[in-house]
């Protein structure tokens, strides 16, 4: 039964007036109603659909349930001469498949399978218990730009079922005065430029989940407010007298070591106990892993009718890609955006990534760690792989004579 509309599943919207939605149904029902004025929207779990004047409509979308223990979606008509058409027929019930479309009034709904897992979603399939994914449990994330935090969160919230939203807040985007107004909200007149009551991100994500991107970005300061709020869950909208109390799950992420940013001073002691102690996974880097660079490669050559030369893949899973699988990713776009070939080959545009990522990240990530020879030589041996332990060539991008080279790298 697998052809079957299955929770998990999900449901594009393209309304006639609006932008286009996607949702992942992981209720037991939905409601989609008409609305003469409003563009697409969604109240608590009711879809309005703009519609023409005079047109009303209200349909239902539920789960059923079989003895086996299998289940499935219907949508149907919940007024009295309601209808929604499918292959140009007009009925009140669908017992419904992946690949249907049914317009309901000048909409279009595609209801389709969930997606397949990304090429690097391989991290995340196996380190983390689905007994965790359904907790309460705060989780941290750690790892370098682009191994996929945001991603990873994102994963936890579809997977856990939540009711709610996956709010996302970078709070490395926002000045230290803005960060209580964009998280717990604030009340009209409550500063200047309130011109208007702001719910903040902890009501807009209830029933869900709220993701605090780059956690290490915040203030000391702040660092205290939010360690008050998730001792006791509950919070104080700026210039607002009552209290709140949260729904929702959090996910904070972290560029850096969280235990390195508290012996320099830059964590609070207590804020990192709180945020480390319930749980905390590191997601590792692709060269840490380099067959995920090749399974990446072929998913990407495989999707759009590419072939990759052999000289071209073996670079690819030499380079260190310092910017993980969004380097990879978006090299790779601009590079067939460039080709006119199917064909893609080692050039200019690939030793370009060299030149332009090897020593600035590598330096910046190990200035404080190592001495400068250790440097050098990492430097000089991350080169020579670049190029295929090609001697000549390495020495001649550094600038290095080849005795030079070998020395150091001997050495």
């Amino acid at each position: 039964m697998s052809f079957l509309f299955q929770s998990g599943d999900r449901v594009v919207i393209i309304p006639f007036r609006g932008r286009r939605r996607e949702i992942t149904i992981n209720r037991q029902s939905y409601n989609f109603v008409s609305s003469e004025t409003e563009e697409l929207s969604k109240k608590e779990f009711t879809f309005v659909l703009p519609s023409e004047r005079g047109e009303s409509f209200s349909f239902k979308l539920f789960c059923e349930n079989s003895r086996t223990n299998n289940s499935w979606y219907v949508l149907r008509s919940t007024g009295e001469n309601d209808l929604f058409e499918v292959n140009k027929s007009y009925i009140r019930e669908l017992i419904l498949s992946r690949g249907d479309e049914i317009r309901i009034g000048y909409n279009r709904l595609i209801f389709l399978k969930a997606k397949e897992l990304e090429s690097n979603e391989e991290f995340f399939e196996f380190e983390i218990d689905q007994k965790i994914v359904f907790s309460n449990m705060n989780i941290l994330l750690q790892g370098e730009t682009g191994t996929g935090k945001t991603r990873m969160a994102k994963i936890i919230h579809d997977r856990s079922k939540r009711s709610g939203r996956f709010v996302h807040l970078n709070l490395s985007s926002f000045s230290n005065n803005l960060f209580e107004s964009e998280f717990f909200g604030h009340k009209k007149g409550s500063f200047t430029g309130a011109i208007s009551d702001h719910p903040g991100a902890i009501f807009e994500a209830r029933e869900g989940t709220l993701f605090l991107d780059e956690i290490d970005s915040l203030s000391l300061e702040h660092q205290k407010k939010l360690l008050l709020f998730l001792d006791s869950g509950r919070y104080r909208s700026v210039g607002s007298n009552g209290e709140k109390k949260s729904s929702c799950r959090m996910i904070f992420s972290s560029g850096q070591n969280f235990l390195d940013l508290k012996k320099a001073g830059r964590v609070r002691t207590d804020f990192y106990y709180r945020i480390t102690s319930e749980f905390s996974m590191s997601l590792p880097s692709i060269r840490e892993k380099p067959d995920l660079i090749k399974s990446f490669l072929m998913k990407f050559s495989n999707e759009r009718d590419l072939y990759l030369s052999k000289e071209l893949l073996d670079f690819y899973m030499k380079f260190s890609w310092p910017g993980n699988f969004r380097q990879l990713k978006a090299h790779l776009q601009k590079k067939v955006v460039l080709s006119q070939h199917r064909k893609l080959v080692l050039e200019d545009l690939d030793h370009s990534l060299v030149q332009n990522s090897c020593e600035k990240d590598f330096l910046l990530s190990e200035i404080n760690q190592h001495t400068y020879k250790k440097i050098k030589i990492d430097v000089f041996k991350q080169r020579l792989r670049f190029f295929g332990g090609k001697y000549e060539l390495a020495s001649a991008s550094l600038g290095v004579s080849k005795a030079t080279l070998e020395r150091a790298i001997k050495n």
